[in-house]
């Protein structure tokens, strides 16, 4: 949590920039350091806040050189040494279709076939690296874009996964339009001396209107990127219990850590976890004693704010990013959330099915994050998981059975995104599956969405009761709306079998849920 002003920042004040312009600008940049777990921080980089790496690079900077041609570059375009005197210079903002423009780049002779991919390049100094934790990277780039430093990706920015390019084009159109948005660099990409820049700026189509690129870069070290984090996160300071958090910046943490994590050997792939899970095979857990003190959801909300989990994946194309929720149930690190919301499993069989290299990692409501390590036990029969997080002083909620029907809950997730919702609601009933009858559900009048996956369902006393599991929609009669195959015009069908359907009438729609008992049929005491 943070309880001081947000002006308070050390290396905004020596800089000389208004702590408030640079949350503006920067918004959900920073850097997270948990725990000491990301390798290469020492303690003395920890508290050390005094020195401040300068501005490298600023928006609308010049001496930018850029290859606009239809013919791609060679293909060691990217290299420190590549030799690019012949191509063009020009000051940023670089492109074209936008009014403020600097350089305008040619997209060739015909508007509806222009080309698919701009290219830049541009050198930055550093005098030193030895303090240079994180880059902070401001990017304007329309449609996408990949960036590379010193010959080596560094990240990708709005780009589309291979099955969905067109050809060339894979750049997409994001909500952002027309500002700079942060992207997150390890500072080990950069090295004293002359650094190079090479970035890519791809269309989605042929027909786009502009394309644009505009670049800033600031280093921060650790001990400034750990200063900022809370800033970051909670950019609003927290006064009457009003805790403004920001969803982005939570999202690009994990995904900044997860590289991290990845590239220091700490967080293992999906297949690498998998191939080590017995089907059903419960797992050796020391579980918290129970609360037996009866608290308010407010109560609830603010005193549970360690245990309670996003889970992030992190793989190549974040864009398609999916996540869910969780809690921790031990004080060693064990966390439980849906056996869906890390891998797909067979439902009718039970069956596994093993994924590809992504990889998770979890945060709590303070902004601790944790790298998703091992998978200790999961049943796709019962779609719960138990995993192991890395990292230190974890925070453990106690699991209860036997919640009556009509007793209250309070269910802490993140739907859509949406980071540590709160929604209140009863146990309504307890029922075998309709489609899964070896699967016992709990359903409750608490709102449910799409990420609520593995949220902790907590008893009036924070107890876990159970974990969301998904939402079951009553309705009505429906229609369907589907394509006319005489003119290919939409058209609404009553009794059609495809296309998408509509129902007309909501009536109503119940929570489903992982009663404990299921969850502790996974564990065993060792």
């Amino acid at each position: 949590m943070n309880d001081q002003p947000t002006n308070n920042l050390p290396w905004a004040k020596q800089l000389n920039i208004s702590s408030q312009i640079v949350l503006v600008i920067l918004t959900g940049i920073g850097f997270l350091y948990n725990c000491g777990v990301l390798v290469g921080l020492s303690l003395a980089d920890q508290q050390d806040t005094s020195k401040t790496q300068e501005e490298l690079l600023s928006l609308g900077a010049s001496d930018w050189k850029y290859w606009d041609a239809q013919e791609a570059p060679d293909k060691s375009w990217t290299a420190v040494d590549f030799d690019d005197s012949k191509w063009k210079s020009g000051s940023a903002p670089l492109g074209y279709g936008e009014r403020d423009i600097e350089t305008r780049l040619s997209y060739g002779k015909e508007s509806r076939r222009k080309y698919p991919v701009a290219y830049f390049r541009r050198t930055v100094e550093l005098a030193e690296v030895s303090d240079l934790d994180v880059m902070l990277v401001s990017i304007r780039a329309d449609d996408g874009a990949i960036i590379y430093i010193n010959g080596e990706e560094a990240d990708r920015h709005k780009i589309l996964p291979p099955e969905e390019a067109n050809g060339e084009y894979i750049g997409y159109q994001g909500s952002v339009e027309g500002v700079a948005v942060p992207l997150l660099l390890p500072g080990r990409l950069f090295k004293k001396g002359t650094n190079q820049i090479a970035i890519s700026v791809h269309q989605r189509d042929p027909t786009s209107s502009d394309l644009v690129l505009d670049v800033g870069l600031r280093g921060m070290t650790a001990g400034q990127a750990q200063e900022y984090r809370q800033a970051d996160l909670f950019p609003v300071p927290n006064s009457e219990g009003e805790l403004y958090v920001n969803d982005a910046a939570f999202y690009r943490y994990a995904q900044f850590l997860g590289r991290q994590w990845r590239a220091a050997g700490k967080l293992p792939t999906l297949r690498k976890m998998l191939s080590r899970v017995r089907e059903d095979q419960p797992c050796k857990l020391e579980l918290a004693p129970l609360n037996t003190e009866k608290k308010s959801a407010a109560q609830l909300y603010e005193e549970n704010r360690k245990s309670i989990l996003a889970i992030f994946h992190v793989g190549p194309d974040d864009r398609r990013s999916a996540m869910g929720s969780g809690a921790i149930v031990s004080k060693s690190g064990a966390a439980i959330t849906n056996l869906h919301v890390i891998t797909s499993a067979d439902r009718g069989s039970g069956e596994i099915r093993m994924s590809g290299d992504e990889g998770y990692v979890a945060v709590n409501m303070d902004g601790d994050y944790f790298p998703v390590t091992s998978i200790l036990a999961a049943s796709a029969r019962q779609d719960v998981a138990i995993v192991q997080l890395g990292g230190a002083s974890f925070h453990p909620l106690p699991i209860v059975t036997g919640t009556p029907v009509g007793q209250p809950v309070t269910v802490i997730s993140s739907p859509h995104r949406q980071m540590f919702h709160l929604s209140t609601g009863f146990v309504t009933r307890y029922a075998v599956h309709a489609l899964n009858n070896q699967r016992r559900v709990m359903s409750i009048s608490a709102p449910l969405g799409g990420g609520s996956s593995g949220g902790a369902v907590l008893d009036e006393c924070g107890n876990i009761t159970g974990i969301a599991m998904s939402v079951l929609p009553l309705a009505g009669e429906g229609v369907s709306v589907v394509a006319d195959d005489s003119d290919g015009m939409l058209k609404i069908r009553k009794d059609a079998d495809t296309g998408l359907h509509l129902n007309r009438d909501h009536e109503l729609t119940i929570s489903l849920c992982v009663p404990a008992r299921t969850i502790l049929a996974l564990t065993k005491s060792p």
